[in-house]
């Protein structure tokens, strides 16, 4: 279990979490909070829901996160 709570995720991660595990379902389990910058949001957006991150995030997109600009 990780020491901190907090986690700042960026799009690598996210997609390898995917990949190895077919969801991310466990970042919230692990963390209180996750924060994904807007910028990777905009990224995995950007492949469309036909492509990998896109169709795996589905229509639930980071309800679990909290999205920040930076």
């Amino acid at each position: 279990m990780p020491e901190t709570k907090e986690i700042v995720i960026n799009t690598t991660p996210i997609l390898s979490l995917i990949a190895e595990t077919g969801s991310l379902d466990m970042l919230p389990l692990l963390y209180s909070r996750i924060w994904v910058p807007w910028e990777v949001c905009k990224e995995i957006q950007a492949g469309g829901a036909n492509r990998f991150g896109g169709l795996r995030l589905g229509a639930n997109g980071f309800q679990w996160a909290a999205i920040v600009e930076s």
